[in-house]
């Protein structure tokens, strides 16, 4: 954070108190009694503790107050309040924009305005510093309306009049020189009840009126107004910026860095720049500090330098490069605290910074997961090594390694627990992690840059960080990629309302219906991640493609999701010549679209191709049919994976005393698609036959009786 700290006026101080303190009115109006004399023989009358003429209370008394518009745009106002002590209402105002005062005074309520009394006085800027400004004030006399312009008096609009007046008496008798111009605004209204007029009594701003002045009290009163300080400038707006050597046009990214100076840390580096004025002709100061310093005690500072329009002057500084670690921001401000001068409109372009470094260049030079072969789950110790590139030593650099965001464990080479490390001069250093694989790591290792704190400001940080991913293939249930879930057919059973029968999964009878579920997990393995150059078996496992793209860096691709799209379940058919008598399969086959529903597809079939395992004579070979046997079906299958690809690039850039510094870049592509095609098996065991089906006249029969009861039949 820069700070600004207050300054002074070349001559005149930025604000002072207009009026008497609190303690100046008390001294005057209060006796040690503690007692206010209201009667004004001895002590003063403070106008605050008395009502106005025919007035029940005291507070019955109208508000005083004015703003100032430049341009046609409010941009200050008077003090209403009745706080003696607080700060002068300060409005700067320049000379060359068209200025006038807006009376915003307020009747006590049911009463109306009547007379406005705006006084001023105007004091000249002067070339030499001014000691007492009481002193210096007192030369010059306070002009009021009512006394001046008396006819102007009765209306709000008048006081504006009256305040051209006074602007142009200070043309006239100032021409060209800043002024400071005291205003003070009391107002009076009408009783609605009597008629007489009340004055107010707000106001920042307190004198007192003695008898000789016309106080109807001996020892006179104390009279209030709404004060404000107007500081005008009469030279014109001028526009200051700062620029660093080679250049003469401020710019934006000047508020960052302006220019970079390389050195060894206590080497002494001269820096060349200058100050322009865009505006019209003033007088400034410039300075110096180091970034978050403030601007108390800077460690260069020019006073007075004074800028005709389109001129600049050249400095020159020398400074030492900062130990690594310290600041390195050196900035450079013109117009320290805004008023100086305050006529300058735009001050968002006094500031540059230029840095002064000794060129620290730290990397994140591999990193290695150490996880063979990979296992969601496995724990692992991988390696990250990092090296200091400059030639000088670095103390307590942050390190660390990151798993998909989260820190992980740091040791160094006695397996101590680290955070920070020490570094020589183009020193390497390795560093073990502990870590765990998810279904998808990404591994990054990061020195002294983002998410750790950036102890050493770099040039570059584009090489601190380094990453790898890994992710191990999850390996399926065991079951068999084809399950099948087989009931009874709708019979006479059902009819009678007995509850549907199921078989043991992955067995069936003659006459079942027989719901198939296609689950490739239950097989194949599924990769979330495949990086550059890996092996993927792609006819057992669900994955991204393997990237082509990216150099050194490395690539991988991230599967975001994968579905079914298309399924045909192949399953054995009736063979022609099938007869309860002779019950044969001659290797006949069918196949039927499979419902996709996401990573699953379901279709139901009917067993009517076997009567393995049941007690059936077969008249044609004269033997019974054979014991329960298994027939394997298959489905081919379409699979759809999107994936994120990300591929990483070499890039490198050599410095003006050719030093090459190398990183990777990564640019990531997100939605793609892949389509893969695969075969999955199940096997079901036929053992014997279920239930006869229902005839058609007997379905229609009984819907008839019990709709209720009867479902539709496969």
């Amino acid at each position: 954070m820069m700070i600004f700290p207050g300054k002074a006026q070349a001559a005149l101080p930025p604000a002072y108190q207009l009026g008497l303190s609190q303690a100046d009115v008390n001294k005057l109006t209060i006796p040690p009694t503690g007692i206010p004399d209201d009667t004004g023989e001895e002590y003063a009358v403070d106008y605050r503790r008395i009502q106005a003429p025919s007035r029940a209370t005291k507070e019955e008394k109208p508000t005083a107050q004015f703003e100032v518009l430049a341009n046609g745009q409010a941009i200050g106002q008077s003090d209403p309040g009745r706080d003696l002590d607080a700060p002068t209402a300060v409005i700067d105002i320049n000379l060359n924009d068209t200025i006038t005062l807006r009376d915003i005074s307020r009747a006590y309520p049911g009463n109306k305005l009547c007379t406005w009394d705006l006084q001023y006085r105007i004091l000249p800027v002067p070339e030499e510093d001014i000691a007492d400004i009481d002193a210096y004030r007192s030369q010059f006399t306070i002009k009021a309306l009512v006394d001046f312009r008396s006819e102007l008096s009765v209306s709000g609009e008048g006081i504006n009049t009256y305040f051209q007046e006074a602007l142009q008496e200070m043309k006239d008798t100032y021409p060209e020189q800043d002024c400071y111009i005291e205003l003070y605004l009391e107002v009076a209204d009408k009783d609605k009840m009597t008629g007489q007029e009340g004055w107010s009594d707000n106001g920042t701003y307190a004198y007192h009126k003695t008898k000789a002045m016309g106080s109807p009290y001996t020892k006179g009163h104390i009279w209030y107004f709404s004060a404000a300080l107007l500081r005008v400038n009469a030279k014109g707006v001028p526009d200051f910026f700062p620029t660093p050597e080679g250049s003469d046009r401020w710019q934006e990214s000047f508020k960052t860095c302006a220019k970079t100076y390389i050195g060894t840390p206590g080497e002494t580096v001269n820096i060349n720049f200058s100050l322009h004025n865009a505006g019209d002709k003033q007088t400034t100061d410039f300075a110096a500090a180091w970034f978050g310093s403030g601007w108390n005690d800077p460690i260069w500072k020019v006073d007075n330098i004074t800028l005709d329009k389109g001129e600049k002057q050249d400095f020159n500084l020398s400074v030492k490069v900062p130990e690594p670690g310290q600041e390195t921001r050196l900035v450079f401000l013109a117009n320290l605290d805004g008023k100086t001068p305050a006529a300058e409109s735009n001050q968002e372009n006094n500031i540059m910074i230029i840095r002064i470094t000794s060129n620290v260049n730290l990397s994140a030079v591999s990193i290695k997961a150490g996880a063979s072969p990979p296992v969601t789950g496995g724990h692992y110790n991988g390696t990250v090594t990092f090296k200091n590139n400059s030639n000088v030593t670095l103390y307590n650099v942050p390190i660390a390694v990151f798993n998909n965001g989260y820190r992980t464990t740091l040791r160094d080479i006695f397996w101590t627990p680290v955070t920070q490390a020490d570094f020589g001069p183009g020193e390497t250093k390795q560093f073990t992690f502990q870590w765990t694989l998810c279904e998808y790591s990404k591994l990054e290792g990061v020195i002294n840059v983002e998410p750790l704190t950036t102890v050493y400001p770099e040039d570059n940080y584009k090489d601190n960080k380094v990453m790898t991913v890994v992710s191990a293939p999850m390996s399926g249930t065991g079951q068999q990629e084809l399950t099948f879930q087989a009931w009874r057919q709708w019979s006479f059973i059902d009819v009678m309302g007995e509850p549907r029968e199921y078989r043991k999964p992955n067995t069936a009878r003659y006459t079942d219906i027989v719901e198939t579920t296609l689950t490739p997990t239950n097989i194949k393995k599924v990769k979330y991640t495949v990086s550059q150059g890996e092996s993927v078996d792609y006819t057992n496992t669900i994955a991204p493609p393997v990237p082509t793209c990216g150099d050194s860096c490395g690539a991988w691709n991230t599967m975001t999701g994968w579905e079914i799209t298309k399924a045909t379940l192949h399953y054995p058919e009736k063979s022609e010549g099938f007869t309860f008598g002779h019950p044969f399969w001659d290797n006949d086959w069918t196949y039927k679209s499979m419902k996709p529903q996401g990573k699953v597809a379901k279709e139901k079939i009917k067993e009517e191709w076997a009567m393995d395992g049941a007690p059936v004579f077969d008249r044609t070979i004269n033997d019974f049919v054979g014991p329960p046997k298994h027939y394997t079906l298959r489905a081919n299958y379409t699979v759809k994976v999107t994936y994120d690809q990300t591929c990483g690039y070499l890039v490198c850039e050599t410095d003006d005393e050719g030093n090459t510094t190398c990183w990777c870049e990564y640019e990531t592509t997100k939605g793609l698609t892949a389509i893969y095609n695969y075969t999955g098996t199940g096997k079901i065991l036929i053992d014997g036959t279920g239930a006869a089906p229902v005839p058609t006249q007997h379905v229609e029969e009984f819907k008839n009786v019990f709709p209720h009861l009867v479902e539709v039949p496969y």
